[in-house]
């Protein structure tokens, strides 16, 4: 069952972005209670991941959105997102990271020379 405003189809239960959505959509609702819900879901989906990495990038990105809904604080837990997306919008301008450096050109065969005129 969703916790704030989302269909309760597909798998959802074991997607983070399911729950990353619902704890954002929850805090911008001002709604404490559904996105403390949200959060406990998305640190329990997340446990295989952060629990062998309590120090790793992800638990310190959720730690302060996650300290200001443990402290039921709406103000600093809006912040906290804007702050996270503004850093994941800065990062992947188009949604997506960017794209990997082209593969360098293999070295000709053995016994061939290389034309590099132009």
């Amino acid at each position: 069952m969703p916790v704030f405003g989302a269909s309760s189809g597909g798998s959802h239960k074991t997607d983070p972005r399911y729950w990353f959505s619902e704890v954002a959509n929850a805090i911008k609702a001002g709604n404490m209670t559904a996105a403390q819900r949200a959060f406990a879901e998305l640190t329990q989906v997340l446990a295989p991941i952060t629990s062998n990495h309590p120090d790793g990038i992800l638990a310190q990105t959720l730690a302060p959105i996650g300290g200001a809904l443990q402290a039921a604080n709406m103000g600093e837990a809006r912040r906290a997102l804007d702050a996270l997306q503004q850093q994941a919008r800065a990062r992947f301008p188009n949604g997506r990271p960017a794209p990997a450096a082209p593969p360098a050109p293999a070295p000709p065969a053995p016994g061939r020379t290389l034309d590099v005129r132009t």
